[in-house]
């Protein structure tokens, strides 16, 4: 269904239901390529990360490592301004020489999209792709969609496209906003975070290249909700 769909996180660290959310991304549109894109320099200064951008990537590397289609993109990673979709897009772009892309994004991020750094350009140039986070806009009602996309309109929906129990909703910027049906799994980051300081176990949360990389560096010894 596309080229190129990019998967953006914080992944501090990437744990199973990130790495299911990207497996049946891939499933369902079955693009030729996902891009999982860590979180660089956060763009406001009150959000702050528990660990270093390059830990962050290692994690990723070593959690996407093997699964076909997947690849780990550093951009955001790599420069020294703020972190924004729309300029990543744009390196995309230029990168893979395409606009047939997608970015997938979190219910709960839909939710304030429209605080989002040119948030209009976004919808004008890419697809976005809704999986859900446990709490979060359940059902993905026409409604919801619109007040998180305002002042862009949605002018068409078609349901169980591109396969069944997905929801693909046409909008005014003539690009789409597709809802998938993907398994909700519980786990949260700030929970693997509070366990390893804790000193519980992590055991099936992460896959156990990560979980040693956090046990040589250390990470996570003193955690900040």
């Amino acid at each position: 269904m596309y080229r190129v769909v990019i998967f953006g996180g914080t992944f501090d660290p990437i744990h199973i239901g990130h790495l299911r959310g990207i497996i049946e991304t891939g499933e369902i549109l079955r693009p030729e390529k996902i891009l999982v894109v860590p979180a660089g320099h956060p763009p406001h200064k009150e959000t702050k990360y528990h660990t270093p951008p390059e830990d962050r990537l290692e994690m990723t590397r070593l959690a996407v490592r093997g699964i076909e289609g997947v690849e780990v993109f550093d951009y955001e990673v790599k420069k020294s301004s703020p972190s924004y979709t729309i300029e990543t897009i744009e390196e995309v772009e230029k990168r893979y020489g395409t606009n047939d892309h997608a970015v997938v994004v979190g219910s709960d991020s839909l939710e304030t999209f429209t605080t989002w750094h040119r948030y209009v350009e976004i919808l004008e140039k890419t697809d976005l792709v809704v999986i859900p986070r446990p709490g979060h806009l359940d059902g993905l009602t026409l409604e919801e969609v619109e007040r998180s996309i305002a002042p862009v309109s949605i002018t068409g929906i078609v349901r169980d496209f591109p396969s069944p129990g997905c929801v693909t909703m046409e909008t005014g910027k003539g690009r789409r906003i597709v809802s998938l049906p993907i398994r909700e799994i519980n786990v949260s980051a700030t929970e693997i975070r509070e366990k390893v300081a804790a000193g519980k176990s992590v055991k099936f949360l992460i896959p156990r290249e990560v979980e040693n990389y956090i046990i040589e560096k250390k990470l996570y010894r003193r955690c900040e909700k």
